[in-house]
């Protein structure tokens, strides 16, 4: 190794170390700015929920399904069976033998007999949205409801067909490029109501907004 490599090699060694001091420095700077910059969006998102929540008046918000996504009849049936305590866990004597009443009724289930053909489904879907407040001092209630029934052609349920059609929609609207802005937004926010209603019509599915105002009232 000659004298002159020997030299070349220590200082390019020395530029290295302190290339990396430097690297370290601006780590650390990066590290601190970008946790500031953390806390003042953070604080810049507290502030802007709670200007919305005022803008809006939104006191409550809730989301309820009716019979747990069941059919009505579907459900009595299952309120049947564990009122009978068929469900239960806990084991009963039975002629001398201790048995979990749900092993029974899974047993008795799985020697039912199954259906060859999966039966098309005929259930209608109503997905209602309803607002209560006030107006000029006078209650209101603004309803929307979002209704439709089976499609034969595909064998499924206004239920199914309702919950696939909603983000098949939006997929194909982000793949065109229609909703193009960036980041994470809630529905209500980046999705036009008219246009999205209408392309659900064209799946079947109607919707109707109901305005209920009240005139008088006793005091």
């Amino acid at each position: 190794m000659t004298e002159d490599f020997k030299k070349a090699k220590k200082a390019l060694e020395i530029d290295c170390r302190a290339q990396e001091v430097e690297w370290q420095s601006r780590s650390t700077s990066f590290a601190h700015r970008q946790k500031d910059w953390g806390e003042k969006i953070q604080e810049a998102n507290k502030k802007i929920e709670k200007a919305e929540t005022k803008l809006k008046g939104i006191e409550e918000c809730f989301f309820k399904i009716t019979f747990f996504g069941y059919s009505e009849a579907a459900l009595r049936k299952m309120q049947f069976v564990a009122q009978l305590g068929l469900a239960g866990t806990e084991p009963v004597d039975v002629g001398g033998v201790r048995v979990r009443p749900r092993d029974v009724l899974l047993a008795l289930l799985r020697q039912a007999p199954q259906a060859k053909e999966k039966p098309q489904s005929q259930g209608h879907k109503d997905v209602a949205t309803v607002a209560t407040g006030s107006q000029g001092g006078s209650a209101v209630v603004l309803r929307a409801d979002t209704s439709g029934g089976p499609n034969p052609e595909w064998g499924v349920s206004g239920g199914t067909l309702l919950v696939a059609a909603a983000p098949a929609i939006v997929a194909r609207w982000l793949a065109s490029g229609r909703l193009g802005r960036p980041g994470v937004w809630a529905p209500e926010q980046a999705i036009e109501p008219e246009p999205f209603f209408a392309e659900l019509a064209r799946r079947g599915f109607t919707t109707t907004l109901t305005r209920t105002e009240t005139v008088a009232e006793p005091a």
